[in-house]
């Protein structure tokens, strides 16, 4: 039997110098979505659909941390692993493919160009489906891009010290990252009251790392996307995002409320963090 989903790691996207941006860019998608075309127009409340601003995060890997004693280790080791050999070792190594959705680093950005020590810096372009039907699918999201050829090695060399350490589930479907934009899991009106395998990771279940399996407890509700997709090819929604931290999150995003009981927004419960 599964074990349960508690926690997820990940590479934040939220800082104080992409919020701004970000927060421009989901707003225009927003309008798009539900003002300037049908795309949404069959699925209910379609606003809960479009993930909020302070949930933007690349997954790594999801955990099963059911006791304090386990959070407490797992918390632990991220403050206590090395980080400079897995990025040396992303940085030195031979570029491998990534999954087709992503687009390809121009040849003369290789990772043997970019000091080790250069922080890892991203931009968020276009719209992808989860799926590989988009006139089918009930997830979008952002595809990282990184000039230097690092991202994908280091995210999955940091994925593999925490699988062997026995913190995040072992996943041998290619790592496919991703800032999950659109949901439709989160639209749905039937929820299931518990989370056998769910809780917030990200978006999809179509590639490892790619964080929370959505809709195993939840009616899935899917749109054509062919038409966003289209006019988002290219469009960059985020530039020069430095990923400047790691954190372990608990799943299930939290409501932000104001003294008055307005919700501001939503958020991941971060419950152990680094520099990167």
């Amino acid at each position: 039997m599964p074990r349960p989903l508690t926690h997820f790691l990940c590479l934040p996207l939220i800082n104080e110098a992409s919020r701004p941006q970000l927060r421009t860019s989901l707003q225009q998608l927003t309008a798009d979505l539900l003002l300037n075309s049908t795309v949404l127009s069959d699925i209910p409340n379609p606003e809960k659909a479009i993930r909020p601003l302070g949930t933007l995060h690349l997954t790594l890997g999801v955990m099963s941390l059911t006791s304090p004693e386990k959070l407490a280790e797992a918390s632990a080791f991220l403050q206590d692993v090395d980080m400079k050999p897995l990025m040396a070792q992303a940085t030195g190594g031979s570029a491998e493919s990534v999954p087709s959705t992503q687009p390809a680093v121009p040849e003369a950005a290789t990772a043997t160009a970019i000091p080790d020590t250069s922080p890892l810096t991203i931009s968020l372009k276009s719209l992808a489906s989860m799926h590989s039907t988009p006139a089918k699918t009930s997830v979008l999201y952002c595809v990282p891009v990184d000039a230097s050829g690092r991202l994908q090695a280091f995210a999955r060399n940091v994925r593999r010290a925490f699988e062997t350490a026995g913190f995040v589930e072992l996943d041998d479907r290619p790592m496919l990252l991703h800032a999950t934009m659109v949901n439709t899991v989160y639209a749905s009106d039937k929820r299931a009251k518990g989370r056998s395998r769910g809780g917030g990771g990200g978006g999809g279940g179509g590639g490892g790392g790619g964080g929370r399996r959505p809709g195993r407890n939840r009616t899935k509700l899917t749109f054509d996307a062919g038409e966003i997709i289209e006019r988002y090819d290219g469009v960059e929604f985020a530039k020069d995002v430095v990923l400047d931290k790691i954190a372990i999150c608990k799943m299930g995003a939290q409501k932000i409320v104001d003294g008055d009981g307005r919700i501001l927004g939503e958020e991941y419960t971060v419950v152990a963090e680094r520099a990167l």
